[in-house]
Order: structure tokens, then sequence, then C-alpha cells
């Protein structure tokens, strides 16, 4: 077992003292080269067992990858002033620890956010929530269930903000009743583990009007989310909430679903949503199946109805399998988002490319397009599908100048999976054809990249607005 070689003087003590008195922030790295060893954790665990080694400590945040690290620290650190506890756990060993060590912050604690699952802890985190100051809680993000009591309680803080609960929390048990008006502050809510009952809808239909911005809807299967998602949005409808909703993330992760397909019925229910500026359906494909089955009268739709979004991502894990009318589904987004900034999207590199290997110029007038370059969407980035992309370097110049027509403010396009030097060319391709652009070189970018054994390089690296 590792040993010091002698132990720490009460000069060096009164020395750790000083500096430990002045930190305010304690953000632990996971990496073993920096973090102390056990056996230094045990010393100071014996030196300040009973009382605070941080006493002016206002924040944690700390990914720990190890439990037993948690378990020796957090006692130690959590001073009367910690407003901020951010922990991530890879299982729930030491969930009590965790729980018990905050009761020094009680009345300060205006953060808590928690991740990990683990139905065992209800008691812990319930009596957490129950036990903080109700003024001064502004987030509470524990994954774990909580007891209605604990649910109750959290409906009811002045000013919490932010709140992830398991849907089966705010289920009211049998004879119970609601206050008539919940989270009378709340701007951000992450409902975890929908199932096909929707009776939690009950207490979603009862937030306080006028404050909802986010919403976060996990979903544990496909037939939840076929059933339930209508009836949510059409609570949402009920009380106009969905005129305040500027964030949605529709979550099909967790349950790892690939027979979910995002497709017109999925659509509809959305269009009422027309001040979202985020929209995330995180869809995963797998198992040979795509989730991506939304027309491009649909996919018009959707955007034609959200005119102020920023961020849409349609799919999580992106597969390679192409869409039918890729163009389409770009020019609609190109016409219709004037503020869009970042897109997700399944697309069909070689349908691109093919509709437009044979014409010559890319950045002229183009009957296509419906008229000249559009130039109204402020696009910055894409993510695309990771689907080949055929034809060589020829491809690639396709491929980003056509990109760039539609897009003409577009810095980066990449692939989920960019296996191939293709896909590393695209970017390379936008800058060259951006600068040109903006120079009036465009018949000459081509003549301004090098390439070597396929790879391009390009020599205008300067990013262009």
């Amino acid at each position: 077992m590792q040993q010091f070689i002698r132990q720490p003087s009460e000069e060096e003590w009164d020395q750790f003292s000083i500096y430990a008195r002045r930190m305010r922030s304690l953000s632990p790295t996971p990496l073993n080269a920096v973090f102390p060893s056990q056996i230094a954790l045990e010393l100071l665990n014996a030196r300040f067992s009973g009382c605070c080694m941080l006493p002016n400590l206002r924040e944690i945040r700390w990914n720990a990858y190890k439990e037993r690290h948690a378990a020796l620290v957090l006692p130690l650190t959590v001073s009367p002033f910690l407003t901020v506890f951010n922990l991530w756990l890879v299982d729930t060993s030491h969930a009590q620890v965790v729980a018990s060590s905050l009761a020094p912050a009680y009345d300060s604690l205006r953060s808590i956010v928690i991740s990990w699952n683990d139905s065992e802890i209800v008691q812990e985190f319930s009596t957490l929530l129950l036990k903080c100051n109700p003024n001064q809680l502004r987030d509470f993000g524990v994954d774990s269930p909580l007891s209605w009591t604990a649910f109750l309680h959290a409906s009811q803080l002045p000013n919490l903000r932010y709140f992830v609960i398991q849907a089966d929390a705010a289920i009211p048990p049998s004879g119970a009743s609601l206050p008539t008006t919940m989270f009378p502050s709340l701007r951000y809510l992450d409902i975890r583990g929908i199932d096909t009952d929707s009776t939690w809808l009950q207490s979603l239909k009862r937030i306080y009007p006028g404050n909802l911005g986010g919403l976060i809807l996990e979903f544990k299967h496909a037939t939840a989310v076929k059933k339930t998602l209508p009836v949510t949005l059409a609570h949402l409808r009920s009380t106009a909430l969905h005129q305040t909703l500027a964030e949605l993330t529709i979550d099909l992760r967790g349950g790892y679903c690939p027979s979910f397909e995002v497709d017109g019925t999925t659509i509809e229910p959305l269009l009422s949503l027309n001040q979202l500026t985020t929209l995330v359906i995180s869809f995963v494909c797998g198992q040979g199946k795509c989730g991506h089955k939304i027309s491009d009268e649909d996919l018009e739709k959707l955007v034609k109805a959200m005119p102020k979004l920023r961020f849409l991502a349609l799919g999580a894990k992106l597969c390679s399998v192409p869409t039918n009318n890729p163009v389409k589904d770009l020019v609609a987004i190109a016409k219709h988002c004037k503020h869009l900034k970042k897109l997700t999207i399944h697309t069909n590199v070689e349908a691109i490319i093919n509709s437009f290997s044979d014409r010559g110029d890319f950045l002229v007038e183009d009957p296509t397009f419906g008229g000249p370059a559009l130039g109204g969407c402020p696009l910055r980035s894409i993510i695309f599908n990771p689907c080949p992309i055929p034809n060589g370097v020829q491809g690639v110049k396709i491929f980003a100048s056509t990109l760039l027509r539609l897009f003409p403010h577009l810095a980066e396009a990449t692939s989920t999976c960019p296996v191939s030097p293709e896909w590393k060319l695209v970017g390379a391709f936008i800058t060259a054809l951006r600068l040109a652009l903006v120079t009036g070189e465009s018949g000459s970018f081509v003549s301004r990249m090098k390439f070597a054994d396929g790879d391009g390089v390009a020599d205008a690296d300067t990013e262009v607005d």
C-alpha cells in the first residue's frame, strides 16, 4: 500500500488551510494523473473529519467517475455557503452519502443537478428536496424518482426555474387533489420515463402560463410517442403554453427504439408551436431501419410553421440510408428558416451530386432553386448522416457549392461519421468558395486548392461572414 514518507507538519496544514479558505469553486478532474490519490483523500478525511475543509466554497461541479472519491470528498467540502452542486456519477452505490453530505448547505443551495437513475433512492432525494430552503432553490435536476409529497412541494416552490421529474412521480395517487396553480416560476421542464399512461398531464396542465420556455419529453418506447405526444401537445394548446414554448426536445435515445419513425403523424401535432427556436427530435436509427420518414411536404410544413427556429435536429444517431429528395428539403429550409444557425438532418449526397454533375457553373442563377442564391438563411453548421460522397473531388466540389448556394453563410458541413477523405474536403471547399464569392473570383476557386494523394488542403483558410 502506498504510504507518505512523513505526515504533514502543523505548519504545512496551516498553509493548506489558508489556500483552502480562498477556494470558491471545486471542479475535480477525472484524470488519475492529477486527482489526489486514495491515501491522500484518506489523510484529508482524517484531518478534517466533522468539519468543512473548504469553508467558503460556493460551487461544486464534478464528473465523478470513481464513486469512492465522491464518498470521501463530499462530506469534507460542502460548506454552509454552497449554492451550486452539479454531480455526475456512474452508479448510485454512494447515493445516501451524497444526499446526506448536502445537509450543511440546505439553506443556501440554489442549484442541484445530479445525473443517475435508481428507483431505490426515492427517499434520500425526496428528503433533500423537502429540506432545502424553498425560497432559495432555483434548479432541481436529480435523475431519480421522487415521492408524491416531494413533487407537490416542488410544484409550489416560488423561484424554481428548472425541474427534472420522472413521469410516474407526477401521477396523483387515488383521491389526491392538485393545487390550482403549479410551478409559478418554472422556465424549463424535463419529463423522463414517459409511458402510455398520460395521467401525469394533469400536472402539466396546471403550470402557470406565460413562463415555461423549454420542455424535454423523454419517452420509453415508440408506442408511448405515438399515443402520448399528440395528447401532450393538445394539453399545451389548451393552456396557451404553446405560445411561450421556445425549446422542445422529443427524446427516444434512452429507450433506444429503432422502430420509431418520424413521419407526417409525428410532425402534425407540432405545427401549432410557432414560437419554437429549438426543435430536437432525437430518434435513433438501428437494426437496419431508418427513422427518417418525413416527406418533402411534411418538412416544408414544419419549417413554415416555425419561422423562429435557430436549431433544428431531426435524429440523434443518423444512419447511412439516403432520403428521397434531399434537394427539396434543403431548399425548403433555406426559404423559410430566416434565423436558423444549426441543422442536423438526413440527406442523400449522391442524389444531390447526380442532379448537378452536368452543370459547369454552380454559383450563377439556377432555375432549380427558383432564382438566384437565396441568401436569407443564416445557417452556419450542418450535420448530415454518414452517407458516402461519390465521384471523388468532383463530387465534393458539386456538393459543397450546392450547399453554399443555398446557405451563403455556411461555415461547416460534416457527417456524424466522417470516415471518408471526401468529407474532410467539404469544409475546405466551402471556405474557398465563400472567399471566392466575396472577392469575385468564383471562376478560379478550384485553382486555389492543392491536392495530394486524394487529400485536399485549402490555401485560403480565412472564415468569411
